[in-house]
């Protein structure tokens, strides 16, 4: 559908062939034709699958580059190339009697599509570019048909022009714990502490292997900076929000923005009748609040005392502190007789800014020693467990399930980028962990994977992504005791340049610094 409204030039024929606008400027018309294809590196081309074809209705703008830019300028038709990859264009340039333009005069050139929303004309003449707060699409492909900004430069005498997209694509993809298949969410970007709205999008949910997701693509500015940015969810409950990493778009690029798969709260869900919880580290400053139903909101203080539930009922939490550090052996949460409670969802909700809005980082201490002996810890047989953060503090995650043996499934461990001691003893005595855990990390740093997976006697899977050889001196101080007490068999997963070192640090029960077990298989992982 079209979308832009355009204004025919009114001209006025006068004796000497000259025209004149309303404004009484005199203007000379010269024809002009010109071909136009797409970048090859644009990434409307990527995958082959939603690259840019020529549509009914597109239209170049050209106009002298810099500050000529309205003394030469106008709108030209496609007249061939509908559903190809090339096409051209024709019609009149408008020239100021007092600009004459050369063979290389520079110019510049918009693709001013039918389809697209973007760009604003009128008086012939394209006045801006806008990206208003509905510039979304349900998918990529969509997005580049609809809302690409498509430029080039070159000379008034040259009469092929190849287009280069500025828009910047933000993919979104959010999991919705509690959410059912063909609800109705809404979703806003917003920038700057929600100061300003980048994009609302209405999306229908979808059920997919279980899980209910929302997802859809926004269009903005190449060169755009996100900073305090959130993704506010609002489907019936009252609104959550998604923090963004801050960030300045690059135009001709794309973003893969996830979130939360599973609940977005750090969630408490009960398995026997009258369990009771206690939240240890809530005081009046600490912006800790409770849900039950993730609509009314309560305060919590630990002087508060135990939240009691039956089985299959949850609560939710959210916070503003910056760390749960476990302090003399308390930790995050205590539960009377240790009676046995599922824990998932987005761990980042305790680590709110604003209004309620998740860190995009997690720093120093921040969930040290949180769950350590906690046997009462299960994991939930169909929700994760969601540390998203990939900017790391020191000590963030050290020592975070020491001890929980009913652990079964952790939950992804998605920076690239470690921080001293992040993955101290993480998982040490999680006796039932199983699930495959990835090492994304290309380069280590002090005491990272030290005893991270000690006594993790089912795990069955690790990938690891070092990139180099550690030294003697790194194993010592950051792969110590890392799989030792791992007795079953197993596959260890790495770059296929890592598998030959690999190979040779095999030992019996992974004793020495920074080897494996000899049990294990070494696997190269595609790339």
């Amino acid at each position: 559908m079209k979308r832009i409204l355009y204004f025919a030039i009114s001209v006025l024929l006068v004796a000497c062939g000259k025209e004149t606008l309303p404004s009484e400027r005199v203007l000379h018309r010269i024809p002009y034709s010109v071909g136009a294809s797409e970048a090859v590196l644009s990434k409307a081309s990527l995958n082959g699958e939603s690259q840019y074809v020529f549509c009914e209705g597109d239209r170049l703008y050209v106009c002298a580059a810099g500050a000529d830019s309205d003394l030469l300028f106008g709108i030209l038709d496609m007249v061939s190339g509908a559903g190809a990859t090339d096409a051209r264009f024709e019609g009149d340039l408008f020239c100021d009697e007092s600009f004459t333009p050369s063979a290389d005069t520079p110019v510049s050139v918009t693709l001013v599509s039918a389809g697209d929303r973007i760009h604003t004309v009128a008086d012939g003449r394209v006045i801006g570019t806008s990206y208003p707060a509905d510039a979304y699409e349900d998918s990529f492909v969509h997005a580049v048909e609809r809302l690409s900004d498509f430029t080039a430069t070159g000379v008034f005498g040259d009469r092929e022009f190849v287009l280069n997209q500025q828009s910047s694509f933000l993919l979104f993809t959010v999991a919705l714990a509690e959410a059912e298949d063909g609800a109705a969410v809404t979703l806003v970007l917003r920038n700057h502490d929600g100061a300003q709205t980048l994009c609302t999008a209405s999306c229908v949910a979808v059920e997919t292997d279980g899980v209910v997701t929302v997802a859809f693509t926004a269009a903005l500015p190449g060169g755009t900076t996100l900073s305090d940015a959130a993704l506010e969810v609002m489907d019936g409950g009252s609104p959550r929000s998604f923090g963004v990493s801050d960030f300045t778009l690059a135009p001709n690029a794309f973003y893969t923005i996830d979130r939360a798969a599973g609940s977005e709260y750090f969630t408490v869900q009960a398995i026997e009748n009258g369990t009771q919880i206690t939240f240890q580290y809530a005081g009046a400053d600490d912006g800790v609040q409770y849900s039950l139903d993730r609509v009314t909101w309560i305060p919590y203080q630990t002087t508060d005392g135990a939240i009691t539930l039956n089985a299959g009922e949850k609560v939710f939490f959210r916070g503003k502190r910056s760390n749960y550090a476990s302090v003399n052996n308390v930790t995050l949460l205590t539960v009377a007789d240790n009676r046995p409670c599922y824990v998932y969802g987005n761990f980042m909700s305790l680590l709110c800014t604003g209004n309620y809005v998740p860190s995009a980082s997690v720093g120093t201490d921040a969930f040290r020693g949180a769950f350590r002996g906690a046997t009462w810890l299960r994991s939930h047989p169909s929700q994760k467990m969601v540390l998203p953060a990939t900017q790391l503090g020191q000590s963030c995650y050290r020592e975070m399930f020491y001890g929980c043996t009913g652990l079964v499934t952790g939950p992804e461990l998605p920076a690239t980028q470690l921080a001293v001691d992040c993955y101290y003893h993480m998982f040490r005595g999680c006796t039932s962990l199983s699930s495959a855990v990835v090492l994304p990390a290309r380069t280590m740093v002090s005491g990272c994977y030290f005893a991270t997976f000690y006594d993790c006697k089912a795990l069955t899977s690790v990938t690891c992504m070092l990139e180099t050889a550690p030294t003697q001196a790194e194993k010592v101080a950051n792969l110590d005791k890392w799989f030792k007490n791992i007795t079953v068999r197993g596959t260890f997963k790495c770059p296929a340049s890592m598998v030959t070192f690999w190979n040779s640090q095999k030992t019996s029960s992974a004793t020495s610094f920074g080897s494996i077990p000899s049990s294990w298989t070494v696997q190269a992982v595609a790339e």
